[in-house]
């Protein structure tokens, strides 16, 4: 729709000696052009196809429903008359945030699924194709941002688009996953090594702990994890001495311990065995 850009004078329209008939012309323009804001508000949702061009102020009403079609949107088209656009998703899409056309906040990708919503304002008034603000809603279920797909059990979801040597999706608050909980799942390839989670110290630009797809887990790890904890260093430290309260006393196989004159090793459930530490 292109949105009234007729003016109304109102000096036409004061309590002074004004010709009866520009008066009456310009109240005729105020109500024509207030008769085409009604309509174009009050209008019926208008269903569009998701495609590279969704041309949302093009239409006779503010309210679009994306109700086929899917991929990336990359334009909501340059008509930009008609003021806000609120559209409804009922198709998984996506907008693709442009820093001049397309802005979206944080400049990050919008992954959409069926019941999302955004509002489209203009960036400028009267008309100018300069591009469009996108203002997401509030979402009460499961976001996804820069390609991350959430699953049913996500709530967020921050993946990366690109498909060469490296990927990744953060995931946060998945409640349930093959009868498992978890605040905080992190996956990352990189070339053929599968990684579940790694932490990357970006100013040393080293992975600081990494567990790989066995499960492994490495401290500052150099190359791949060869032991289910693989620590690249030259000692460990337990801040707490414990010792035992007999050979006998509760323990599982391979659990260890000591205090200030012995060394503590569970061989078997409820056994333990000691070896006497010395100076030198």
């Amino acid at each position: 729709m292109t949105w009234p850009t007729a003016a109304v004078s109102t000096a036409n329209l004061d309590n002074a000696a004004d010709s009866a008939a520009l008066a009456r012309a310009d109240l005729l323009q105020a109500v024509q052009n207030l008769n085409l804001m009604r309509a174009w508000i009050g209008a019926d949702e208008v269903p569009m196809a998701a495609a590279a061009t969704v041309d949302i102020g093009g239409q006779t009403s503010n309210r679009i429903a994306l109700a086929s079609g899917s991929g990336a949107i990359t334009s909501l088209g340059v008509n930009y008359g008609g003021g806000p656009v609120f559209v409804r998703v009922a198709v998984p899409c996506s907008l693709t945030h442009h820093a001049t056309t397309l802005v979206i906040p944080a400049g990050v990708n919008l992954t959409l699924r069926a019941g999302d919503f955004f509002m489209a304002v203009p960036k400028a008034s009267g008309g100018a194709s300069d591009g469009w603000l996108i203002l997401p809603a509030a979402w009460t279920g499961p976001l996804g941002l820069n390609g991350g797909v959430p699953d049913a059990y996500s709530t967020l979801v921050l993946g990366r688009t690109d498909t060469a040597s490296e990927g990744g999706q953060l995931d946060l608050c998945r409640s349930s996953d093959n009868a498992k909980a978890w605040a905080l799942d992190v996956y990352f390839n990189s070339g053929d090594v599968q990684h579940i989670l790694r932490f990357i110290d970006r100013i040393a630009g080293v992975t600081r702990m990494l567990i790989d797809g066995n499960g492994n887990v490495g401290i500052n790890p150099a190359g791949s994890l060869t032991s289910p904890l693989d620590v690249n260093g030259d000692r460990l430290r337990l801040r707490v001495q414990k010792t035992p309260a007999s050979a006998t006393a509760a323990g599982n196989a391979g659990e260890w311990c000591n205090d200030a004159s012995y060394f503590y090793v569970c061989t078997a459930t409820n056994t333990w065995k000691r070896t006497a530490l010395a100076t030198w």
